[in-house]
């Protein structure tokens, strides 16, 4: 029940359209790739490659047990993204958990949204891409330093505006964020 209050789910064709991005960005077909936040696989069911493999986590016990019974062949865990222990991925995707919640990131205290970017990117290798949909307060933040300390880990190579109401029955504003560590 505390959960759905802040569940914004993609649908299909903005996943898609991500995919094609990363495709057009050079993503190899058998990448593996993270997920934070993974809900009930969406973004697993829109994969531009039946080749790609993921490593997700998400913290609603019940979205996720969704997700473990129907893509069984990846590495989704049920936890909290602050505990996950993430390995090296080529590739970072998703729709990440807007909420209240912050934690503490590199002597920074980051609303989770930001922090799972932060985690995401942390986990990249050399040449991985990411494009997360983030609420538009990551671009729209007047104090840049937390984009500053992403530029340094990462090349920005740009955003999307989702328009109001992308996400379904809501007002969210959010954006798609690409970047290549």
């Amino acid at each position: 029940k505390k959960t759905v209050t802040t569940a914004y789910f993609t649908p299909p064709t903005i996943a898609q359209w991500i995919y094609q991005a990363l495709t057009r960005l050079g993503l190899p077909p058998d990448a593996l790739g993270l997920e934070p936040g993974f809900a009930t696989g969406r973004f697993f069911a829109a994969a531009s490659s039946p080749s790609l493999r993921f490593v997700g986590v998400e913290i609603d016990a019940l979205s996720a047990r969704i997700a473990k019974a129907l893509y069984p062949q990846h590495d989704l865990r049920i936890m909290d993204i602050r505990d996950a222990a993430l390995p090296p991925v080529d590739f970072c995707i998703g729709n990440v958990p807007f909420s209240e919640v912050s934690y503490p990131w590199e002597g920074q205290h980051l609303p989770l949204h930001a922090y799972c970017l932060a985690k995401s990117l942390s986990a990249l290798r050399p040449g991985g891409l990411l494009a997360l949909i983030i609420t538009h307060y990551f671009m729209d933040r007047t104090n840049p330093s937390f984009r500053e300390s992403l530029a340094t880990q990462a090349d920005f190579l740009g955003a999307a505006r989702l328009p109001s109401g992308a996400l379904g029955a809501t007002r969210v504003v959010a954006d798609v964020v690409f970047f290549r560590k």
